[in-house]
């Protein structure tokens, strides 16, 4: 399970899978090469376990950073100094367009 999460987080994953290549029978000695099955799994494991898994775990963190924002109004990330600077600026930026017309 280490390794696969090694290769899971791209950590070293071509050591692992020249390691997979080499595999043989139990109680023969490895040989390079020998397993080009194990080099395929490798590769699959990679394409499924990081490209689907990795982002599906980045996708439910910006969205869970989204939805908290959401609750406060975009300005639960800022400082109180800050959220008052950004409602000033706000503010003044729809004055302006008001101004403007």
């Amino acid at each position: 399970m280490l390794a696969l999460f090694e290769m899971a987080t791209l950590e070293m994953w071509p050591d692992v899978m020249y390691l997979l290549g080499d595999t043989v029978a139990p109680g023969v000695a490895p040989s390079r090469g020998a397993s080009s099955a194990m080099v395929v799994y490798a590769i699959l494991w990679i394409v499924i376990a990081y490209l689907l898994l990795m982002q599906i775990f980045v996708g439910v963190t910006l969205e869970t950073f989204n939805e908290i924002r959401d609750e406060h109004d975009g300005y639960s990330v800022l400082t109180e100094k800050q959220q008052a600077y950004a409602k000033v600026l706000a503010n003044a930026l729809t004055l302006r367009v008001c101004f403007s017309v």
